[in-house]
C-alpha cells in the first residue's frame, strides 16, 4: 500500500487506521516525511520525493519499483490554500496525479483512491451530483480550480476503471486549508465576543466529521464496486443543517456570546464594524475574506452511490450530536 500526504489531517488518519490492519504487509509514505511519530507497523517505508515534481522527483527505475510493489493506493496530499496562485497549486495538486495516471498505467494491479473535494462545484448553484463534473462552473481560487483539472485528469485517463474519487464536503481539521472554513467559524465561536456572521442562516452548510470521510475511505478503497466512481463523503440533501440551526448548537456546545447574521451584501460594511468596535465585536467570515463564498452559496450535494456502498457495510452518517462533538473537540486540540 501507498500513502500520500501524511502530514495532513487526513494523509495520517488513513496511515493510522492502515498500519492496524493486519492484511497490509507493507506500506510506502511517499513524500513529505510526517512530523509526528509513525504509527508502529512492521515494514513501513518512508520514500522520499517531491510529489510536485515529475514522477515525484524519483528515477525512472525507482517510481517503476515503487508502482509494481503496490496494489492500493491512497492520495491524500494536496494543497488547500484558498489563494489564485494557480501555479503552484497545479504542481501541487494535478502534477502528482498525472504521475500516478502513469504508475498505474504500469501496474494493471494497482488502484488509487483520491481524495477531492466538492468545492470542484465552484459557482455552480443547485445540486451537485456524484456524477457532475463540467458544468460550466466558474471557480472561486486556485484549489477549486487545481482539484477540478485534476479530477478531469483522472476520468478522461485510461486508468479510470480502477480510480475511486472521494469528495469531501467541509471538515474540521487541524491544520488551516480547505477544511478550514468550519474550522475558522468554530475559531471565531470560541472567542467570548458577539459575532456578526455575513451569511444567510437558512442556507444549507454541508459538513461532515473527519473520521467519517476517512473510515469511509479506507472501507471502500478495496472494494471493485467502488472502482471508477466519484463517491460523496457528505451530509447529503437530507442531513445537511441550515447554517443558523448549526450556529446555534455549535454555541450551544461551545457555551460562547450571542451571534447574529447580516446579509451577505453587507460584508465590507460589517467588516467596518469590526474596526470601529476595537475588536468588541467579532466578524465572520472577516480576516478569513476567502471563506466568504463557503457562508453564502446555495449549492446541495447527494450521495446516493457512496450510501448504496456504505449502507451495507454498516457506515451510516453520524447522527447531528455525534458531529457537533467531533468538530468541537477537533476544534479545542492544541
Amino acid at each position: 500500500m501507498m500513502i500520500t500526504g501524511c502530514t495532513g489531517s487526513i494523509g495520517a488518519m488513513v496511515l493510522g487506521s492502515v498500519a492496524q490492519d493486519p492484511g497490509v504487509e507493507r506500506i510506502y509514505v511517499v513524500g513529505e516525511r510526517p512530523g509526528t511519530a509513525l504509527p508502529a507497523h512492521p515494514d513501513l517505508r518512508v520514500v522520499g520525493g517531491e510529489l510536485g515534481r515529475p514522477r515525484f522527483g524519483l528515477r525512472a527505475y525507482e517510481l517503476e519499483q515503487l508502482g509494481g510493489s503496490v496494489d492500493t493506493i491512497f492520495h491524500c496530499a494536496e494543497r488547500t490554500a484558498l489563494d489564485r496562485d494557480l501555479e503552484a497549486a497545479r504542481a501541487a495538486n494535478v502534477q502528482p496525479v498525472s504521475t500516478l495516471v502513469d504508475l498505474l498505467g504500469g501496474n494493471p494491479g494497482a488502484r488509487l483512491a483520491h481524495v477531492s473535494t466538492t468545492m470542484v462545484a465552484g459557482t455552480k448553484r443547485g445540486l451537485f451530483t456524484e456524477f457532475d463534473l463540467a458544468c460550466g462552473q466558474r471557480f472561486h481560487n486556485a484549489y477549486e480550480q487545481s482539484k477540478f483539472e485534476a479530477e478531469t485528469l483522472l476520468r478522461e485517463s485510461k486508468v479510470w476503471d480502477r480510480v475511486t474519487v472521494f469528495r469531501r464536503s467541509l471538515t474540521v481539521e487541524e491544520a488551516p486549508g480547505a477544511g478550514a472554513p468550519l474550522s475558522a467559524l468554530l475559531d471565531d465561536l470560541r472567542r467570548r465576543r458577539p459575532v456578526l456572521l455575513a451569511g444567510d442562516p437558512r442556507m444549507r452548510l454541508d459538513a461532515v466529521p473527519l473520521s467519517y470521510v476517512v473510515g469511509s475511505m479506507v472501507a471502500l478503497a478495496r472494494r471493485p464496486e467502488a472502482l471508477g466512481q466519484t463517491l460523496h463523503l457528505v451530509a447529503g440533501l437530507v442531513h445537511a443543517r441550515p447554517l443558523g440551526e448549526l450556529v446555534a448548537a455549535l454555541r450551544g456546545r461551545l457555551q460562547r456570546g450571542r451571534v447574529g447574521f447580516v446579509p451577505p451584501v453587507l460584508a465590507r460594511i460589517i467588516g467596518a464594524v469590526g474596526l470601529l468596535t476595537l475588536g468588541l465585536v467579532e466578524v465572520f467570515p472577516g480576516r478569513h475574506r476567502a471563506f466568504a463564498p463557503y457562508f453564502r452559496h446555495r449549492q446541495a450535494f447527494d450521495d446516493f452511490r457512496a450510501r448504496a456502498l456504505l449502507d451495507p457495510l454498516g457506515l451510516p452518517l453520524p447522527s447531528p450530536e455525534a458531529c457537533l462533538a467531533e468538530w468541537v473537540g477537533a476544534s479545542q486540540r492544541p
